[in-house]
């Protein structure tokens, strides 16, 4: 898989971003972007595309970071509905792809006809140094099934307001889409780390459930019926949340429903009453309380804090010119 490894001791210079939503037998067009990177972040149902002559599908929650040069299209037809946020930045400095054994061959032979830049070239994957030391580099997979979308989900959200208000510096959009690379980074890391090193039963134990809650954040979840699933009692399963992660279970499950809350405020138009029956709350007012108890404020500060964004469709698209001062 290609990993590119682009340095951040300047922040990332946002190009162009916005959301994208699909019609019926919609399919990307043909593209090879020039020197810009593109991050695709899956929303509603799933994007087809062919990467360099490999066949790709993003699934919401995907994250699929496309480096220039290598041609990319769609290659089936997507369903009725499907959304995506889609954002563009150029390196500030100097930038290289890690690549696997085969990919490096693969994407070599792909690219001879193409017009392929001298800054870019690759190493092995081996080389990538994702410790926190090397923080003035972000490694951004080709492909990533995100376990966190929905901090995802609010940067970009936050990205499209500030590229499409009048804000106080140009900069305000490279930091944030740098904020998001960095949360990239992170989520790959993680996974990375959790691939080599195998946890404990304890901790891999631990890391079931909080998928299990994870995958079903929507239902009417409870210390007891989580308690229940994995043959724990109530109490013993709180002592564990609070051993290994600092928190009871309780609070855990509230925290996971009001981040998928921020999500669905972020790019829905639901209502507080619609998100509240969708996850399983009581009622709205129960929902409010707890989003100010969390996040520490309210849900409609939250919701107006970022209104400005850039909606585009196959009919609606959009050919913006790269800036000519770019990197």
């Amino acid at each position: 898989m290609t990993i590119s490894k682009i340095s951040i001791i300047e922040p990332l210079c946002y190009f162009k971003s916005g959301q994208f939503l699909g019609s019926e037998g919609w399919m990307h067009k043909r593209m090879c972007l020039d020197g810009d990177y593109e991050i695709i972040l899956g929303l509603e149902k799933e994007i087809h595309l062919c990467i360099g002559g490999i066949s790709y599908t993003i699934s919401p929650g995907d994250v699929f970071v496309i480096p220039p040069y290598i041609t990319f299209e769609g290659n089936r037809p997507s369903g009725e509905g499907v959304s995506f946020y889609w954002m563009h930045f150029f390196p500030r400095l100097g930038r290289f792809n890690i690549s696997s054994e085969n990919a490096v061959t693969e994407l070599r032979s792909l690219e001879s006809a193409s017009s392929v830049r001298k800054d870019v070239f690759y190493t092995q994957k081996k080389n990538a140094d994702l410790s926190r030391d090397a923080s003035s580099y972000v490694y951004l997979p080709l492909c990533l099934h995100s376990p966190s979308p929905e901090k995802l989900y609010i940067l970009a959200h936050q990205i499209l307001d500030i590229a499409n208000s009048q804000s106080y510096s140009i900069y305000c959009a490279d930091y944030l889409i740098t904020s998001l690379a960095l949360e990239i980074t992170e989520q790959y890391r993680e996974s990375s780390i959790t691939q080599e090193f195998p946890p404990s039963e304890r901790s891999h134990r631990l890391s079931q459930i909080l998928e299990w809650i994870r995958i079903n954040v929507y239902a009417d979840l409870t210390v007891a019926s989580v308690a229940e699933k994995f043959a724990f009692s109530p109490d013993y399963l709180t002592r564990l949340f609070k051993k290994e992660l600092g928190i009871g279970t309780n609070r855990y499950i509230n925290i996971q429903k009001i981040n998928t809350v921020k999500g669905l405020l972020s790019t829905s138009s639901m209502t507080v009453k619609e998100i509240a029956y969708l996850l399983n709350f009581k009622d709205e007012k129960y929902l409010m309380r707890l989003f100010k108890n969390i996040e520490g404020i309210t849900i409609s500060q939250y919701r107006n804090a970022y209104t400005n964004t850039y909606l585009n469709t196959p009919q609606v698209d959009i050919d913006i010119p790269a800036p000519s001062s770019h990197p």
